[in-house]
């Protein structure tokens, strides 16, 4: 079991970092097999206790890591899955749990046939579900964005684009002030505003035209000077 961080096995070694583990397990072998550093184990007995190790962290007396048996460690990712998360055990060669018999024992054939039978019919992976818990978190638990988180940005964005129309409000009513001091009526000035308006956008519109042309003309020649 990994915080979030994602930390790997050889970065324990180098910071000499603590590793969590239940009171009870066979620490000694496991840690030898996935080189956990120099041994700076902690024990723990709850999943309270595993959570609390893991928010401190190994250099505020708590843990790195925590090692310790899937069926157990699924349940506590079900219960903190927004916290942690665990190593796909693919890196981590382990046996797993085992049925003991007494040597000729008649039960032998009859659980491994129906273990085979519940993993061939996939049975195998919703008994896994409904006793250990989900791997990650449900869509249900996920906290998603909402409108609230960009609350901040809105403001932003509508008050530089209010503050914007109002300059260019301002500097278009003050380029046209005679129309507002005009004797017309309320209607006629607003109709000459937008003609204003108007005229404005196609000079704009012109004028960039005319820049663009000029550019072109200037570089003819020397293309022309270049060609010949």
């Amino acid at each position: 079991m990994l915080t979030l961080q994602q930390l790997k096995s050889t970065d324990m070694i180098k910071k000499s970092d603590y590793v969590g583990f239940h009171t009870g397990f066979l620490i000694t072998g496991f840690s030898n097999s996935i080189v956990l550093g120099n041994y700076n184990f902690r024990k723990y007995t709850s999943f309270e206790e595993y959570d609390e190790a893991l928010s401190k962290g190994s250099r505020h007396g708590g843990v790195a890591a925590i090692v310790d048996e899937i069926a157990y460690l699924r349940p506590f990712l079900s219960k903190y899955c927004h916290k942690y998360t665990m190593i796909d055990p693919k890196h981590i060669r382990t046996s797993g749990f085992a049925f003991a018999f007494r040597k000729g024992s008649p039960l032998v054939s009859d659980f491994s046939t129906a273990i085979l039978s519940l993993k061939e019919d996939a049975k195998i992976d919703t008994i896994t579900r409904r006793w250990l818990g989900p791997e990650g978190c449900s869509g249900d638990g996920l906290e998603s964005l909402g409108l609230d988180l960009f609350t901040g940005l809105f403001l932003i964005v509508g008050l530089a684009s209010s503050t914007a129309l109002a300059i260019f409000f301002s500097m278009f009513l003050y380029r046209n002030q005679h129309i507002l001091a005009s004797s017309g009526s309320i209607k006629k000035k607003l109709h000459d505003l937008a003609r204003a308006f108007l005229v404005n956008e196609k000079d704009d519109t012109s004028k960039h035209s005319e820049t663009s042309g000029e550019m072109a003309l200037a570089q003819g020649p020397s293309m022309h000077k270049e060609d010949s």
